[in-house]
């Protein structure tokens, strides 16, 4: 009887392979367990990225638009007695100009081909604050003017002649010249027949008017810088 005998390196060979297969399952395992922990997490971080990029939360960059110079304005009167006075001046050509007046804007209009405006506004009794600016065709606004102040005064100013009175006789060389003396308002324009006369700092005038032989009639005459005019009349007579 004849018998077969196992090599013993066979079987070590056998061990070997059984170790090899099982090192390379786990490194398999360990693979896909890598792949897996970094698909996750690595899908994870794009998603969040491509929200953070996304338009929607991007911030918006608005254009800013280009702030024009302000409008040229012609001069206005500090005061008038009108209920109206008008605003006339320089802006882009064919603007939208705006006369503030108060701080309300009536409807605006529109300037010339060569940017000349004109605008009738309403004032109130009293102090008016008046300021311009304007929109061009391409809707890009101007800085605002500086602020004019606007009186209106529709009164009379004050006058009262203190001396001479009224119809009193003179006589005498030393008596030919009168001396007209009164109080008024300390900004207004004064004039004794026809000259002017100064009024000073607390209102009060004098003025040394030569006199003709028989009756003198004197006209005192005062004007506000609203343009609202006040006249008084006295009669002097002068005998040798």
């Amino acid at each position: 009887m004849r018998f077969t005998r196992r090599r013993p390196r066979s079987r070590l060979a056998e061990i070997e392979r059984k170790k090899t297969s099982r090192a390379v399952f786990l490194s398999l395992i360990v693979i896909l367990a890598i792949g897996f922990i970094a698909v996750k997490f690595g899908l994870t971080l794009l998603i969040k990225m491509a929200i953070l990029l996304s338009p929607k939360n991007q911030p918006v960059i608005q254009e800013q638009k280009r702030l024009l110079p302000a409008p040229v304005v012609n001069s206005i009167p500090s005061a008038t007695n009108s209920a109206q006075v008008k605003i006339s001046g320089y802006a882009s050509p064919l603007a939208n100009v705006s006369v503030i007046v108060n701080g309300n804007s009536p409807e605006p209009s529109i300037a010339g081909s060569d940017g000349y405006f004109e605008s009738e506004i309403d004032l109130e009794k009293g102090e008016n604050f008046v300021s311009v600016k304007y929109t061009d065709t391409s809707g890009n606004d101007s800085r605002e003017s500086q602020s004019f102040s606007v009186s209106r005064d529709d009164e009379a100013p004050a006058l009262t002649i203190n001396s001479p009175s009224d119809r009193t006789i003179l006589h005498g060389q030393d008596q030919k010249t009168a001396e007209i003396k009164g109080t008024t308002e300390t900004d207004a324009s004064l004039s004794v027949n026809n000259r002017y006369v100064s009024v000073r700092s607390d209102g009060t005038f004098s003025y040394q008017l030569g006199l003709q032989e028989g009756d003198n009639e004197i006209t005192v005459t005062v004007k506000d810088k609203a343009g609202n005019i006040t006249e008084k009349k006295i009669n002097l007579r002068w005998q040798p």
